[in-house]
Parts: structure tokens; C-alpha cells; sequence
């Protein structure tokens, strides 16, 4: 079933959708449910928007009006439905196959995250989104909860996972407070690692709902290896919610590179977000 989030009216009494994927969160699947997209492919009235200057400014009211309703949300590597939807791969180019999909989420409805459509967007809107989706990042209060110290004498703390603070569970996963996303967030790592006293940081998303960091950078091998085997570990016990069993380096108040392991293989990148990897 697709669900209308957004409306406002204009335009000769038709009223206006963003365009808005249904995903079943963690479905291996991968399967489009539904698919609103009433105007974002209709040439006559985009010409009809152009024309009428008024509505356009109606249109772009609304938008600001429910902007802080959007959200950043980790969708699944080798997300087949990506070339869709307003999405970008959370290191490098999008080209970068092996990580998940950083998209951009109106709401959840009936488990189901709805996800914004490219179809039809123009720049400006889509940057709107995009800043609207990264403020309200920004604005949420992380509480970096310690899951395991380590020391021969004196234990400090090593492995921090990330709760968002007062968040309530964004799906029927009650402990999916989309603390995941945390790892795109300048302010929320910057204090895992000053948690840590650690400039460099490993980090895991296993499934959602979970963000793992210990210090440790590209080159570390045998904390790699154990962040890759946790990270194994927690897919394999809710594969319908895992995410991925990269482990992702931190390092200057962004990620800067990621480690695969598939089956007896494996490699380093190095590399950055790339906001220009939002635009096809």
C-alpha cells in the first residue's frame, strides 16, 4: 500500500505528492512495494508549475513547512532501487558498490520508511531536502553508551555504541532509534572519539539500529578483523535488518575509507563522501 505524507494545495485544485518509495526495512528482497509518483513525471503540469510563478512559491512554502519531518536512513548495499530515489552511497562515488545507501526518508509508515523520490526533482528542491535531512541529523542528542573496556590494569573504555537520546524506535524494531545513521554525523563522532581519546575510529553498522566504534584506523589488522567478525556475527543472527559488515574508518570529523571482507577475500579504500554522488 503507498502512503501520501506530504500534501498541499494549488495548482487547479490538484493537490501535490512527493514521490515516496515504501521499503520493508532489512528485506532482503529488495523489492519496490509501492510507488507514488503523481506529478514528478507529468511534462504538462511541470510546464503548468513553470508558467505559474504563485504556485511554485505555494509549493516551495510547504516544502519549508515539513522540511524538519525529513531524515537521514541507511538503506542495504547493492540496493538495486537506488538510481531512484534521492540517495547516495555513504563513501565515495556511485560507483562505490560494496557500502550502503545513505537516502532520505519522510516518515515511517506501518514499518516502512518512505523514502523521497529523484523522479522529478529540480536542484534546489532536492538541496532543500538534503539540508533539511542534515539538520535534523545534527539536532538530535546522542549518548555514546559503553559496551566493552579494555586495559591489564586500570579499564578505559573501547567499545562505544551509539543511542539517541529520547528517540523514540522508528520502526517495529524497538531498538532501531536510527542511531545507525549517527555514523554521517560530524558532531556525534566527534564525541565518540573524544570518548575515547582516539583521533581514528573503526566503526560498524551490522544492522539497523546498531553503530559500534572502537579507536583504531586503516592498517590495524587484527582490529579490523575483530570489528569484521563482530559485525559477521550480528547479520547472521537478524539478516532481514543487517546492513553491512564493512568496517569504516573515521578519522578528522569524516569517514575517509572502508574495509571489505567477502568469504577468503577482502580489500581497503580509501577515499571520502562525495556529496556530488546525490546527483545521477
Amino acid at each position: 500500500m503507498c502512503i501520501i505524507s506530504h500534501k498541499c494545495w494549488g495548482w487547479a485544485n490538484t493537490y501535490i505528492l512527493f514521490s515516496h518509495l515504501e521499503y520493508p526495512l532489512g528485506s532482503d528482497r529488495h523489492q519496490k512495494i509501492g510507488v507514488i509518483d503523481p506529478i514528478h513525471n507529468s511534462r504538462s503540469l511541470q510546464t503548468s508549475i513553470a508558467r505559474d510563478e504563485t504556485s511554485k512559491l505555494q509549493f516551495q512554502s510547504c516544502l519549508r513547512s515539513t522540511a524538519m519531518s525529513y531524515s537521514f536512513v541507511l538503506m542495504p548495499q547493492r540496493w538495486p532501487d537506488a538510481i531512484d530515489y534521492l540517495a547516495r552511497p555513504i563513501i565515495g562515488d556511485r560507483g562505490t558498490l560494496q557500502v550502503p545507501w545513505l537516502a532520505i526518508s519522510s516518515g515511517v509508515a506501518n514499518g516502512r520508511f518512505q523514502l523521497v523520490s529523484r523522479a522529478g526533482l529540480d536542484c534546489e528542491t532536492a538541496l532543500e531536502i538534503i539540508q533539511a535531512a542534515t539538520a535534523q541529523l545534527e539536532s538530535q542528542s546522542v549518548v555514546w553508551n559503553v559496551a566493552e573496556q579494555r586495559g591489564l590494569i586500570f579499564k578505559k573504555p573501547y567499545l562505544l555504541r551509539a543511542i539517541v537520546s529520547g528517540q523514540t524506535a522508528a520502526t517495529p524494531e524497538l531498538m532501531d532509534d536510527l542511531s545507525c545513521e549517527q555514523l554521517v554525523s560530524e558532531r556525534a563522532m566527534l564525541a565518540a572519539s573524544q570518548t575515547l581519546s582516539a583521533p581514528s575510529l573503526l566503526a560498524v553498522i551490522p544492522k539497523r539500529g546498531w553503530l559500534l566504534v572502537c579507536p583504531g584506523k586503516a592498517g590495524e589488522f587484527v582490529k579490523i578483523t575483530e570489528m569484521h567478525d563482530l559485525a559477521e556475527t550480528m547479520m547472521a543472527r537478524d539478516v532481514d535488518r543487517s546492513l553491512s559488515s564493512n568496517v569504516f574508518f573515521w578519522e578528522n570529523g569524516s569517514l575517509c575509507g572502508h574495509a571489505v571482507r567477502e568469504e577468503s577475500s577482502g580489500y581497503v579504500s580509501l577515499g571520502q563522501p562525495q556529496l556530488s554522488a546525490w546527483w545521477v
